[in-house]
């Protein structure tokens, strides 16, 4: 009699961390950083490279610069950031406590203040930060393929299905996957990008150091 495999829930995907996991880890494709540069070729590596920068300038964009606080429609993170920058602001020009005249008085030299950055800004030329596949790989090879939050070896692409080309399921095998990451801002300043797993760069909670779930692999070389 053979035995069952477990039968996968109808409608899995991958929705974060779990404590149970019915899919199977399959064993790591590359042994080491040396191993992965010796089954890959240069062309195969700066095409990945070529990808992950491609993402990368899609992503990017200006850092978010708080103001003046207004019932708008914005996110709550955003939201605390324009109160915490307003109510700064409004102490530095020492108009508080705050009175209807202050706060008049507040939004008015705010408002000027960012009319004349508005003004310095458009005078001045504001290229977009662009990165390079040659830079990605720069960033690949300095940390020899080694995530930079848990330290796994994550040279693998994530699955695809042959079939739409649609990202499979992948959580088994997510800290063996490689994929870049904006550290502090969407900025792609290169001291602003890191390499590192897919589970990482997806769940930043979950940033252990020598992981060894989710197909974690940490070999010594």
């Amino acid at each position: 009699m053979t035995e069952k495999t477990p039968l996968e829930p109808r409608h899995w995907r991958d929705r974060g961390p779990s404590d149970i996991e019915l899919r199977p880890v399959t064993e790591p494709l590359f042994l080491s950083w040396t191993d992965y540069l010796a089954r890959t070729s240069d062309v195969e590596r700066m095409a990945w490279c070529a990808e992950k920068a491609k993402r990368a300038n899609r992503r990017n964009r200006p850092p978010y610069l708080p103001t003046i606080p207004w019932l708008s429609r914005k996110s709550e993170d955003r939201e605390r950031a324009d109160i915490d920058w307003f109510q700064q602001k409004l102490e530095d020009m020492g108009l508080l406590p705050l009175t209807p005249d202050n706060l008049r008085l507040g939004v008015m030299l705010i408002r000027a203040e960012e009319s004349q950055k508005a003004a310095a800004a458009l005078a001045e030329p504001n290229p977009k930060l662009m990165v390079t596949k040659h830079q990605v790989w720069a960033i690949l090879e300095t940390a020899r393929g080694r995530c930079a939050y848990c330290n796994s070896l994550a040279v693998e692409r994530a699955p695809a299905n042959p079939a739409t080309r649609e990202l499979a399921p992948w959580a088994q095998i997510g800290r063996r996957i490689g994929s870049l990451d904006h550290v502090n801002s969407a900025e792609n300043h290169p001291d602003n990008l890191a390499w590192c797993c897919l589970w990482c760069n997806t769940w930043p909670q979950e940033r252990r150091p020598s992981a060894t779930d989710h197909g974690g692999y940490y070999p010594k070389g």
